[in-house]
């Protein structure tokens, strides 16, 4: 039986990014963080643009308000974050890394790195940006 590709692209895909998350959660568990890839996520979109309000981090990270809000109430609530309110708008939080949530990021980055690496064992920079047209002329073709 062939196989059509444009048919089960999509699967490869998706098993892709299950395994890459599982991967990623064992790793992060294994380093002693009581932190789930989703909140990794936003753990470290914070980090890159501190004082950010919660909308700039929903669009950077691709995922819905709702999504966003909840993983930043736990992330307040594990002392990672915290809100403060923006001087310009007092209808706005804007959101900065605790100590520990700063401790917490510069730890992770190395097992974060690792996991990429691993992941792109046996391939070239050339794969990659390749990989990375297809998907970006995927992500348009769809009205990205």
């Amino acid at each position: 039986m062939q196989v059509n590709f444009e048919q089960i692209y999509p699967f490869l895909l998706e098993r892709t990014v299950r395994q890459m998350k599982k991967i990623s959660q064992q790793r992060i568990t294994d380093a002693g963080f009581d932190l789930t890839v989703e909140q990794w996520v936003i753990l470290y979109a914070i980090s890159q643009e501190e004082g950010s309000a919660q909308i700039a981090i929903s669009e950077g990270t691709f995922k819905d308000a709702p999504t966003v809000t909840r993983i930043i109430d736990m992330l307040v609530k594990k002392s990672f974050v915290y809100r403060k309110l923006d001087d310009a708008d007092r209808r706005k939080f804007n959101l900065y890394l605790t100590d520990e949530g700063r401790t917490t990021v510069q730890t992770l980055i190395p097992v974060i790195e690792g996991i990429r690496a691993d992941g792109w064992k046996g391939l070239e920079r050339s794969d990659f940006q390749e990989l990375k047209r297809m998907l970006d002329r995927m992500y348009k073709n769809f009205g990205g």
